[in-house]
């Protein structure tokens, strides 16, 4: 039997199987605009931009360097976190290469903020990557001294400060003190646990799947507006042994073929997705482009006892392409 187990006291995730473990941790900014300021409607393309700029200006040592050629790169936080080479890692179908956080924006129709309007996002963080939160959090300062959003009429993004950054409820950050409290006495500990068991479900013949931000995948190479339930499941296990394989202490290990040949009994009851499209500008390319997924809710229906441990943790994971820019979160209604 899996069992999935939440520890929701330091919001670590630990999937227990032959001895796999992965840690997942996730942090609230809070921050405030200090000038007006126009964002576009997909916040986390925007972001993620800035982000890795001002990653790489606190992490970079050889600043006109290029990482690629870096004789320090292996030991570089930016240059691990951003400029790793993903498709050289692929080995398989089902793996599929990904950085180590997640970056959640209110990606709503509020475009226009005013001088002291509040921008909130999320940053997701796996494995090792989860001690370098200071790093993290020194980037979103100087991303602040950077700024971003629309240029203004003097050339000029707008510049923000952390008000404060929030894990399990306890403030780790401050724009008063300045200081980070990241130890375990401070945000890590309440020992409280949730198992996810097959039993806990084996009533449940019905679930719905919202596809909160759009969900990007390939099937033959292809971009798909469908989503079968087979394709559902193997998404989520792909997600899976990507970030224990890459992040956590030991790869998967149960019958996947078994799995997959569930999944394909349980029928599409009804469907409201629609293929959604964001325009997102790459600094590194120069040029718009867009990024479409699916997006809205479906309801399935069939024997779905096995696999809700794996639809209840990949909540917090986040499916498909371009996770890291927030897309791919969906949410699990029973």
């Amino acid at each position: 039997m899996v069992i999935i187990r939440t520890d929701f006291g330091d919001l670590k995730y630990v999937l227990n199987n032959m001895n796999a473990t992965l840690e997942v941790a996730k942090y609230e900014f809070r921050c405030r605009f200090l000038q007006d300021t126009v964002l576009p409607n997909f916040k986390g393309s925007t972001f993620r931009g800035v982000f890795g700029r001002a990653l790489r200006n606190i992490s970079c040592g050889i600043k006109d360097s290029d990482c690629s050629s870096c004789k320090i790169k292996n030991s570089c936080l930016y240059a691990k976190v951003f400029e790793q080479d993903l498709e050289k890692l692929k080995e398989d179908k089902n793996f599929s290469p990904a950085h180590p956080y997640v970056i959640e924006c209110d990606d709503n129709k509020k475009t226009r903020f005013q001088k002291d309007d509040y921008f909130i996002f999320n940053l997701i963080l796996f494995g090792e990557y989860i001690y370098k939160i200071p790093y993290f959090i020194y980037a979103v300062v100087e991303m602040g001294k950077i700024g971003f959003g629309r240029k203004n009429e003097n050339g000029e993004r707008a510049k923000f400060i952390i008000r404060d950054v929030i894990s399990d409820g306890k403030e780790i950050y401050s724009d008063v003190t300045k200081e980070i409290n990241n130890s375990p006495n401070s945000c890590m500990i309440r020992k409280k646990y949730f198992e996810y068991l097959f039993d806990d479900y084996k009533e449940l013949n019905q679930v719905s799947i919202v596809l909160e931000t759009p969900l990007r995948f390939k099937q033959k190479s292809v971009l798909t507006d469908t989503l079968s339930f087979e394709t559902l499941i193997k998404l989520v296990i792909r997600r899976l042994n990507t970030l224990f394989k890459m992040y956590g202490s030991d790869t998967l290990n149960f019958n996947l073929d078994l799995l997959f040949e569930e999944s394909k009994k349980v029928q599409i009851l009804e469907n409201n997705l629609y293929w959604k499209d964001n325009k997102r500008y790459s600094l590194r390319q120069k040029h718009s482009m867009l990024l479409g997924g699916l997006q809205g809710e479906i309801k399935y229906k069939g024997n779905l006892a096995i696999f809700m441990p794996f639809l209840m943790v990949a909540k917090d994971l986040h499916l498909g392409k371009q996770t890291s820019f927030g897309l791919g979160k969906i949410d699990v209604k029973i």
